[in-house]
């Protein structure tokens, strides 16, 4: 059947944004990594939030923590007031108090805490105090629950560390025999979001709060030596 083409109209969907980070090596492959990585971040950032190939293709969401390296990522390539404009609507997206996370479950509980540890970069990167202090009430609340939960004499067996294995850039499933290694990451992990807000905390002026966690932090690690 013939057509014509009336009209032709450009739609663009990736994020504004500027190189401003970059690396040069007399190893030519690690400088083609850095540079092929920093592209796909660039490509995943939409107008209004972080995608991927999964979320295009239907079968994936965003959640809770589910973005910690691409948004790491784009803070090493990509730091400006825009980009982290756009990092803080990502983080409180998938906000645990936000209508739409939609939550992980005890077997997928480490995310929540790749999720702080994206708060504590973006406020680094960023020097927002104030939207910082704003997700730092439930990053507190996450480490509070899984401190109980992971430390606990009955904790919760895990499945997932990473990101999905199907694009090959995740951790694999760890809930597998008697769960110790994915217990032990999962454990390790804990101890270094608690530890990174406490910084965080007490450079954004809530010194009070900083030095419980750090005294949260300390003891876990004196526990953790003795269990594992």
């Amino acid at each position: 059947v013939p057509f014509h083409i009336t009209g032709i109209r450009l739609v663009a969907q990736v994020h504004p944004a500027d190189y401003t980070g970059s690396l040069h090596t007399p190893d030519l492959a690690i400088e083609k990594i850095w540079y092929t990585g920093a592209y796909g971040v660039r490509l995943n950032m939409l107008g209004r939030r972080f995608g991927s190939c999964l979320l295009a293709r239907g079968d994936r969401y965003p959640f809770q923590g589910d973005g910690h390296v691409t948004m790491a990522a784009a803070i090493a390539a990509f730091s400006s007031p825009r980009i982290f404009e756009l990092l803080h609507r990502e983080l409180n997206g998938t906000d645990s108090t936000n209508e739409c996370d939609l939550g992980c479950g005890e077997a997928y509980g480490a995310y929540p805490l790749h999720w702080v540890a994206s708060v504590c970069e973006y406020f680094w990167a960023s020097g927002d105090a104030v939207g910082f202090l704003a997700a730092a009430k439930s990053a507190e609340s996450i480490l509070t629950e899984q401190t109980t939960a992971l430390l606990g004499a009955s904790p919760p067996r895990i499945g997932f560390i990473g990101w999905d294995d199907r694009v090959g850039n995740g951790g694999d499933n760890l809930g597998i025999g008697d769960n110790a290694e994915g217990r032990f990451v999962w454990r390790a992990l804990l101890l270094r979001s608690t530890a990174e807000l406490s910084r965080a905390l007490t450079h954004a002026g809530e010194a009070s709060r900083g030095q419980a966690l750090s005294t949260r932090a300390r003891w876990m690690r004196v526990k953790l030596r003795g269990e594992e």
